[in-house]
């Protein structure tokens, strides 16, 4: 009967040091499961390579175009920008913001290859970029309260 009792014992505590042994490893095996697993062994796209393309008329960038309005110095929030381009310059822009409208309008010239706008309320440069196929506008800005501004605007189709 002491045999038993020994042998129940020997049983007992390679159970427990089984466990001990065991729960470790699985500790280990789920954290190495959720390190590979948010590790991305694909290859990434890398971003477009934008190039500048010469603006020489106003019809090339006619259209609807919308992006995010970004102001320096940088608040806590950024808005939405809509711009509408004639084929003769003519232009209007509205950005939706918490605090209301800022809108405007005029007429685009063509300098160095870029658009520009200059009035009492401030001035406006915007370059034409492509990559990919795609366009995009930049565009910066600077208010009468010396507020700066700047979007990358993208076209709506």
């Amino acid at each position: 009967m002491i045999d038993a009792i020994s042998c129940s014992s020997l049983t007992k505590k390679e159970t427990f040091m089984r466990r001990l042994v065991r729960w470790p490893s699985a500790v280990l095996a789920l954290i190495w499961i959720a390190l590979s697993l948010g590790c991305d062994t694909t290859p990434h796209a890398r971003p477009p390579q934008w190039t500048a393309v010469e603006i020489t008329d106003a019809a090339k960038v006619a259209g609807k175009w919308e992006g995010i309005l970004r102001r320096t110095p940088q608040n806590k929030r950024n808005d939405l920008v809509a711009l509408i381009i004639e084929p003769d310059g003519q232009f209007r822009f509205t950005s939706v913001r918490t605090i209301g409208i800022l809108s405007g309008e005029g007429t685009f010239a063509i300098k160095d290859g870029k658009l520009t706008f200059s009035s009492d309320r401030g001035t406006i440069n915007a370059g034409l970029f492509e990559a990919d196929g795609k366009r995009m506008l930049k565009a910066e800005g600077i208010a009468s309260d010396g507020m700066t501004y700047s979007s990358e605007l993208t076209p709506i189709p």
